[in-house]
């Protein structure tokens, strides 16, 4: 008679098969993130050739676009974080990968909160410029107002991208340890 190794015993191969399905969810992941990164270059730039062209109206065109790339990637970031989340019979749940997902997932969104206020406050920045005639000494100080709010901005998403940064480091850290587990 055969013996057989009971059925709640992984085959030898399906660890490593496991290893190679969060690492493609993890690659996945990292895709998308490069993904968005072309996104919000586009949606940056598409601001900066409606602030030199004058032609704010089809600003609401080049949000749209931002937007529905954006939806995409999340989505495919939430996919992804939910079969780690609930994992399954094929050895795909890890809650610390999708912890650190999360963690992600939150600070892409305040990016994107600052980067919207940032691009709102550069309009303003145009608009004030545009209107002061630089004769009016209190209408500098608006403008001169706004100019630090637009730096301020700057520097509140740079440093949300250093925390995104380092967030995705963390991610690639633990799927390195998934991989030698």
């Amino acid at each position: 008679m055969i013996r057989r190794p009971p059925r709640s015993t992984p085959k030898p191969s399906s660890a490593a098969s496991d290893v190679y399905k969060r690492q493609e969810l993890i690659r996945a992941v990292l895709r998308a993130q490069e993904e968005r990164v072309a996104a919000y270059r586009a949606y940056d730039h598409g601001l900066d050739d409606l602030l030199a062209t004058g032609n704010l109206t089809a600003y609401p065109t080049v949000v749209a676009a931002a937007t529905a790339s954006f939806s995409v990637l999340s989505d495919t970031i939430n996919a992804v974080r939910e079969v780690l989340v609930e994992g399954g019979s094929d050895g795909t749940r890890r809650e610390d990968l999708s912890k650190i997902i999360g963690e992600l997932k939150r600070l892409e969104k305040d990016k994107l909160g600052k980067t919207a206020a940032l691009h709102l406050e550069r309009i303003r920045e145009k608009n004030e410029a545009v209107s002061v005639g630089m004769e009016d000494v209190g209408d500098r100080r608006v403008l001169r107002m706004l100019q630090r709010g637009v730096a301020a901005l700057r520097a509140e998403v740079r440093d949300i991208v250093e925390a995104i940064n380092e967030v995705l480091e963390e991610l690639r850290y633990a799927a390195a340890d998934a991989e030698a587990v």
